[in-house]
């Protein structure tokens, strides 16, 4: 009868154990999860939201107008019943209209449609509240501390490069080494 490997309850591939026996796979999962927060939370850090009416056209600045009755009327046409807000950037602005490059519209049932910078027009006069977002250096370099302190205690109380100790109960030889099963 050949000698057949013992499947443990860990039974990885041996490429993804590293010499001092600690799992590569588990390490990078650690990682990837952490990057995953860390870029959630320096998202929503980075723009602060305030009301405006000084609308103005600009790049940097993202408006997101809501619409009246009367405005929801007058969009049928270009964006189709029931719109609630328009967000997107100010290409041009007189005195009675603003002309949006429309991102994302919001029905008032809640359904979200993201657009391409289709041009919307509206009047000025028939807009109920006018919101900008605006990119926030200072929030950013609080949210980027943050994370660079979670992320230093994260690694801090993980031992993440085997560091290994005797044992006598069967899962080491007892002078000091730990011994590993790999399949």
């Amino acid at each position: 009868m050949k000698n057949r490997p013992r499947l443990t309850l860990d039974a990885r591939p041996r490429s993804d154990w590293s010499a001092d026996g600690v799992c590569r796979t588990r390490i990078a999962r650690h990682f990837r999860a952490a990057c995953a927060l860390g870029s959630a939370a320096l998202v929503c850090g980075c723009y602060e939201l305030r009301p405006t009416m000084d609308i103005q056209p600009r790049t940097d600045v993202q408006f997101r107008v809501e619409l009246s009755d009367q405005a929801r009327v007058a969009v049928v046409g270009q964006l189709g019943p029931e719109v609630r807000e328009v967000t997107g950037h100010v290409l041009s602005r007189t005195e009675d209209d603003v002309v949006i490059s429309a991102e994302e519209v919001v029905y008032l049932r809640g359904e979200i449609l993201k657009m391409h910078g289709d041009t919307v027009h509206l009047n000025r006069q028939q807009l109920t509240s006018v919101t900008e977002r605006k990119f926030s250096l200072s929030k950013t370099m609080i949210v980027a501390a943050g994370v660079a302190v979670a992320l230093g205690v994260f690694l801090g109380s993980k031992s993440l490069f085997g560091a290994g100790g005797s044992s006598k109960d069967g899962n080491g030889n007892g002078n000091g080494e730990t011994a590993f099963r790999h399949p």
